[in-house]
């Protein structure tokens, strides 16, 4: 009797000795900031710590599921992801045993079957990919029942949100298989939740990553990503994906010399896990700007990156810089690399395939201009069009409407919206039945300047027409932005 006394006191009066606790003690918020910043190998020492001061705090296999996930996010590597495979199911395991009382119980079980969703996903595994997305939802709906006031669920919920609502037409089956959908302004409003919630907490750089990425690629709102970074003591260029996402939006508000200066200094950082990506991503700003030295950053991209993506598009970008440089023979040897070296897997390294396979030779004063257009030189790239009349006149159907719609985007850049609807209008008409992305993109840029001057029956009108022109280049990319407008628009009426 007075043996079960005991079990029935413990049990009650002391539960830390039953179930292990979640304890995001200083030691953990310091843990949590590195493994954010990318400094991997300091955050695995800090759990390590952890495990050695509190052996009971399951958090520490969270953390290092965490760590195996952006790590792979980084490097893109195939070896990366089998490492977080094998790590997956020790690190579940572990947390399936914590305390079930604890909010963080549900919670970091979902998150990590998010993560492991995510990988899956991008590494091509996509019945593993939908096993883990399933499993999150349902773990993470459960918690927020069970606790509703924890906001970090916010940060789950508004990513299902905007992931459902965004998916891939080739997989509603998904969404109707398990009857769940999405909405893109709820998943905004949870996200800025979360961001609000957590700005004195250890989660609010991870808040303010989630966040500036939903404004840029579920909203279509680069301003509103710029200036919410920019915004008084949130930027935090320390931060190699803040940093990454800054840049990003620098570019996408025109102001390519400011990403190119971030971009720098986030390279200079030696303490953080480089991501290989922004070697490319500079090289991209800095061929926009004509630069000299712009072949140099797609090379160093090539020696160090270890992943399949952005090699075709990288030798591209090197054939056109050596083509405006007039090298005609080293513009030959990159772009026969584009063909033989690399693999498909990114828009952009497609579109490297399907151009440097295409008959038709780029015309180089086009090059110039869209490259000019890309780093935000409107005015230089207008001048140069102009200069080049005779290209809207000459032999080429592809040049043709391609000159058409540079002076599209430029008008639409300057904000000459009648211009720049005339001239997307004109681009419809002549270029809807070619396989250029020219007529698709038009579509969407009226789309989305009627859905600006709440015009939602032009807008809605011009989206659907976007998505019914067929063209295989940047097909995926135009069609997410279309869906995710008509998602937006809908919820507007």
């Amino acid at each position: 009797m007075i043996k079960k006394l005991i079990i029935i006191l413990v049990y009650f009066f002391i539960p830390e000795l039953i179930f292990a606790n979640f304890d995001f003690n200083k030691n953990c918020n310091n843990t949590f900031k590195l493994i954010l910043d990318l400094q991997f190998d300091e955050a695995i020492k800090f759990t390590k710590v952890e495990k050695q001061i509190n052996p009971d705090n399951k958090l520490v296999y969270y953390f290092d599921n965490y760590v195996y996930f952006l790590k792979t996010i980084a490097s893109d590597s195939e070896n990366d992801y089998l490492i977080f495979k094998n790590k997956f199911d020790f690190n579940y395991n572990k947390l399936k045993k914590a305390n079930q009382n604890s909010p963080y119980f549900l919670y970091t079980q979902a998150d990590i079957h998010f993560q492991s969703a995510i990988l899956s996903y991008k590494f091509k595994d996509f019945i593993l990919a939908s096993y883990h997305f399933y499993k999150a939802y349902k773990l993470i709906s459960l918690n927020f029942k069970k606790h509703p006031d924890f906001y970090q669920n916010y940060k789950l919920t508004g990513s299902f949100n905007l992931l459902l609502a965004s998916i891939p037409q080739n997989y509603e089956w998904f969404k109707n298989l398990f009857n769940i959908n999405g909405n893109i302004n709820l998943g905004i409003k949870e996200l800025e939740y979360y961001y609000l919630q957590s700005k004195n907490s250890a989660y609010n750089t991870e808040s303010i990553i989630l966040l500036s990425f939903a404004y840029q690629h579920f909203l279509s709102n680069n301003k509103r990503a710029y200036i919410f970074l920019n915004h008084t003591n949130q930027i935090n260029l320390q931060n190699p994906l803040i940093c990454f996402l800054y840049a990003n939006s620098c570019v996408k508000v025109d102001k390519n010399n400011e990403a190119i200066a971030v971009s720098e200094n986030c390279l200079k950082n030696s303490k953080i896990y480089t991501i290989k990506y922004l070697y490319y991503f500079l090289g991209i700003m800095k061929l926009n700007r004509l630069d000299n030295d712009a072949d140099i950053y797609f090379f160093k991209y090539l020696d160090l990156y270890k992943g399949k993506n952005y090699i075709k598009s990288s030798y591209q970008k090197l054939a056109w810089y050596y083509l405006i440089n007039k090298d005609y023979l080293k513009y030959n040897i990159y772009f026969n690399k584009v063909k033989q070296l690399g693999f498909v897997n990114t828009e952009a390294d497609k579109q490297a395939y399907i151009e440097a396979n295409q008959s038709v030779k780029i015309n180089k004063e086009l090059l110039k201009a869209r490259l000019l257009f890309d780093g935000g030189n409107f005015a230089e790239a207008e001048q140069l069009l102009l200069k080049n009349s005779d290209i809207s006149n000459n032999k080429s159907k592809k040049d043709n409407i391609e000159y058409l719609y540079r002076l599209a985007r430029i008008f639409h850049k300057k904000n000459r919206l009648e211009e720049a609807k005339q001239q997307y209008e004109l681009v419809i008409s002549k270029g809807s039945e070619l396989p250029y992305y020219y007529a698709k993109n038009s579509a969407l840029q009226l789309a989305l300047i009627y859905e600006n001057e709440n015009d939602f029956k032009y807008s809605d009108f011009y989206f659907h027409k976007s998505l019914s022109i067929k063209s295989n280049e940047y097909k995926n990319s135009i069609n997410f932005n279309a869906k995710s407008g008509l998602n937006r628009i809908h919820l507007q009426n």
